[in-house]
């Protein structure tokens, strides 16, 4: 007999892996308000007049992430303490001049502004988080005296707070172990074998710049969580040093890889090299799939056979083509140098390299970053201005503080209109839950449980939002803003009229800083993309200058973090421009390559005095590539013809002269593909 229902079956609409994310940010809420707990009892026991910041601070440095929250402690710790000496200083600098002292607060916090967008990752945050403290230091304080106390004050509950939060994230975390940090390394070495088939089976539908972009998210993804694991873990720091040693050239090198292996598929498609050519393909591949199992002499071994191989095949031919050699070679070249780049990864994985890393910053120019300290100070010495003039009692020094301290956090980002857009969601978005906890719930209760309990409502919801990656900022946005309306203190005081006001003060902070990014970063989607190509372009052009092994390297650190970048401004992900722009990248990180391997096939024979000025007047274009682009691609191309004419000539340098010929036949052709984009 069928079952009657009076409702129809109810099916829950959530993915599994969305279902599994909202339980484990619950979990991570419990342990928030654990940790909030611990740091609120610990400043009124030790009776701190803002005993509730040490609970704000845990509230803010709670990550879902173990080793975030460690590396997290030690950012804000620094940042802390920097930033209240400094509040401190300016106090007794100039203890009778309001005008100057706000003078000096400014120029500290456009120098906090310079270094996190200089920086990224934590170091990023301590340094714009200096800046925050000055203010909130300069907020509570009147006159010089208290200047030291208030400051001293602030920095034992942000110390208290760091130290909860390191005790009970401490005990409650278990390690996981090295292998649990391997799975996107383990599977980088199948990823990059499917790739190079697919660019040698299929090179017209082979995608170079949707695999780049994957790449660039991928390793930098990587980056991040290596260096959350070496916080996390002092046994994982030393693998996790040595591994990022390796993925420092890993982005480059698959570049270089695959466009090659695409480029000369369609070369050779119709060529009586082909079957050739697919063998030697065939060669990389294997050397691919053996490398697991390879030490690296074996692996290069595998190299040399190879590079013989192709050297015999033409040595055979009666006319061999002399440009198809070169390019094979090439190819082979950059599997070698991407093979050992795997190895040099893989071998971090058991020992440690003790070689220096390459410093993780921003791709920002300095004078982009002096531009974001210069608006982080006028924005400051104008909320200063309405606070004096309006004489605005008594949330006046609350709108004062939010409005440079949502600046520092918008602008050493790559897209300031949607962090700022994030921030006044947040700055509205927080009153309710903020006004439930602080005048609904405290006041009718007592006792520091209830107190607790009360949080709740803040705390676990914006832990959930802070576990999903899309809504990771907006629950930071919550949390930040909901903790400065409800924040409980010694006094436990219930006062709605000034809940009222500081919140007017949030919103009006929140309205002047979308006001600045709209006044002062005015850019469209084509202009934040172009802005982006221009310093890739201007580096580009004083390469000759930077050819020094470390110096390119770094470049190309900077062009791989731009093409990053592109797809991480909200405005511009998956749209036709930043397809266009990465594409532009990519290009000029081929021209750079060829650019750098035949000034060193150059470097290393002698060549006659026409070719010699043909170089010369080939290095005098390349500034000037992109104003006499025919021009430049003639140079190019003469030059080309006069190295292929001096390797006849000299037999003994004929592999490198007519490697640096086919290296400025590929600047030439790349070139021209560049000055075809809409860029």
């Amino acid at each position: 007999m069928a079952t009657l229902r009076l409702l129809p079956a109810f099916e829950f609409p959530v993915a599994p892996e969305n279902m599994a994310r909202l339980v484990a940010g619950f979990k991570f809420g419990l342990v928030s308000l654990l940790v909030f707990a611990l740091a609120l009892f610990v400043g009124f026991e030790a009776m701190i007049d803002s005993a509730g910041t040490a609970g704000m601070c845990t509230a803010i440095l709670a990550q879902p992430n173990a080793g975030a929250v460690f590396a997290k402690s030690y950012a804000r710790l620094l940042g802390t303490i920097s930033g209240g000496l400094a509040c401190v200083a300016l106090f007794w600098i100039f203890p009778q001049a309001p005008w100057l002292f706000a003078a000096g607060m400014a120029l500290w916090m456009g120098v906090c502004a310079y270094w996190g967008g200089k920086f990224k990752y934590f170091a990023s945050y301590a340094a714009t988080l200096s800046g925050w403290t000055a203010v909130i230091v300069a907020m509570d304080t009147n006159n010089p005296e208290v200047a030291m106390v208030t400051a001293g004050n602030r920095v034992s509950a942000i110390i208290i707070g760091i130290l909860a939060v390191a005790f009970v994230f401490g005990i409650i975390h278990i390690r996981r172990g090295f292998k649990t940090y391997l799975p996107p390394l383990l599977e980088m070495n199948d990823r990059i074998i499917a790739q190079a088939q697919e660019a040698v089976n299929h090179p017209e539908t082979y995608d170079h710049v949707a695999t780049m972009r994957k790449w660039a998210a991928d390793i930098e993804a990587m980056h991040q969580s290596l260096e959350y694991a070496g916080a996390e873990d002092p046994e994982v720091a030393l693998h996790a040093r040595s591994i990022r040693c390796g993925l420092n050239e890993l982005f480059a090198d698959i570049a270089d890889f695959n466009i090659r292996l695409k480029e000369l598929g369609l070369l050779l498609k119709d060529s009586p090299e082909r079957a050739f050519a697919d063998e030697i393909n065939h060669g990389l591949l294997v050397a691919f799939n053996a490398r697991l199992q390879e030490t690296d002499a074996q692996a290069d071994e595998r190299m040399i056979v190879l590079r013989q191989q192709v050297l015999d095949y033409f040595a055979a031919q009666a006319e061999p083509n002399l440009l198809d050699r070169t390019r094979l070679l090439a190819e082979i070249h950059a599997a070698r140098k991407l093979i050992d780049t795997m190895n040099r990864i893989r071998r971090g994985r058991q020992t440690f390299d003790e070689e220096d890393i390459r410093p993780l910053g921003q791709a920002t120019t300095m004078r982009q970053n002096l531009y974001n300290g210069f608006v982080v100070a006028i924005a400051f010495m104008v909320s200063w201005g309405i606070f004096i003039v309006d004489q605005w009692q008594p949330s006046g020094m609350l709108f004062m503080m939010m409005v440079p301290t949502l600046l520092l956090v918008v602008i050493v980002t790559e897209d300031p209109a949607t962090i700022i857009k994030m921030a006044f969601m947040g700055s509205i978005g927080c009153v309710l839950p903020a006004l439930i906890c602080s005048q609904v719930l405290m006041p009718l209760g007592s006792g520091f449980p209830w107190l607790i309990l009360s949080f709740a409502v803040l705390i676990i919801p914006c832990s959930i939002l802070k576990s999903f990656p899309s809504t990771a900022g907006m629950g930071t946005m919550f949390m930040m803003f909901g903790m400065m309306l409800s924040l409980p203190t010694n006094q436990m005081q219930y006062n709605l009229e000034l809940f009222l006001n500081n919140t007017q003060a949030m919103v009006a902070a929140s309205m002047v800083g979308v006001a600045t990014v709209l006044i002062f970063y005015p850019i469209r989607n084509r202009g934040k993309a172009r802005r982006v190509e221009r310093h890739a372009t201007y580096e580009l052009r004083r390469l000759k200058h930077n050819l020094r092994a470390d110096r390119f390297a770094e470049w190309e650190d900077r062009q791989q973090e731009r093409v990053g970048m592109i797809d991480r401004i909200g405005s511009l992900k998956g749209t036709v421009i930043a397809r266009e722009s990465i594409q532009a990248l990519l290009i000029m990180m081929r021209i750079a390559r060829c650019y750098r391997r035949q000034f060193n096939d150059l470097a290393r024979v002698p060549v006659s005095a026409p070719v010699k000025r043909l170089v010369g007047q080939a290095e005098w274009f390349w500034g000037r590539q992109f104003e006499s682009t025919a021009h430049f691609r003639t140079v190019a191309l003469r030059l080309a013809d006069a190295l292929t004419a001096e390797a006849q000539a000299q037999p003994a340098n004929a592999l490198e002269l007519l490697a640096a010929a086919q290296e400025w036949r590929m600047i030439a052709t790349n070139n021209e593909k560049l000055a075809a984009l809409p860029c």
